[in-house]
């Protein structure tokens, strides 16, 4: 990925710019519980849910947790994001992708720890240096890229391209 965006580069690098920036049930008329499928029956906690969709469709919990549940919820912030990234309002693009990131960190895990804790389910912060790594690279390439503050058309594909490789990462990586 990374490799086709200097290519583009080579090739339009007189255009960079400066702007910064169907189920068995549904065919049949039935409910989705009648459907025989565990993953359409309705459960009590949206984790006990998830468990056998992501058995039947053969994702990992580290594919869903971090790449599908942070673009699904997050989508009306990326919007935004993108949109005031088309009218040239870098500040208010970065303040919106960095803050949400600094808001999750610093406030809801610390504060689903101390909530686990009183539910009586604790969590920790135990985590592998492949989940850590992802965390650790995707800071760097945000300082490298903010440190000049200015930005262009190929930095956006290079940050979409390593994206796409932890993505395909997280695909594949059924437990660590």
């Amino acid at each position: 990925m990374l490799l086709t965006a200097t290519a583009l580069w080579g090739t339009h690098s007189g255009h960079v710019s400066r702007s910064w920036g169907r189920s068995r049930g549904a065919a049949s008329g039935q409910t989705p519980q009648s459907t025989g499928n565990p993953s359409c029956a309705r459960v009590g906690s949206p984790r006990r849910a998830l468990e056998p969709a992501l058995r039947d469709l053969g994702l990992s919990k580290f594919f869903v947790g971090l790449i599908l549940v942070p673009i699904i919820g997050n989508a009306a912030e990326h919007s935004s994001a993108v949109l005031f990234a088309m009218r040239d309002k870098v500040d208010v693009t970065l303040e919106i992708a960095i803050g949400s990131s600094t808001q999750i960190a610093l406030f809801v895990a610390p504060a689903s720890v101390f909530i686990s804790l009183l539910a009586g389910h604790p969590m920790d912060f135990v985590f592998s240096t492949f989940e850590v790594a992802p965390v650790g690279l995707s800071t760097l390439i945000v300082a490298l890229i903010s440190l000049d503050r200015r930005s262009n058309w190929l930095e956006g594909v290079q940050l979409i391209g390593a994206y796409a490789i932890m993505a395909i990462s997280f695909f594949f990586v059924r437990g660590i």
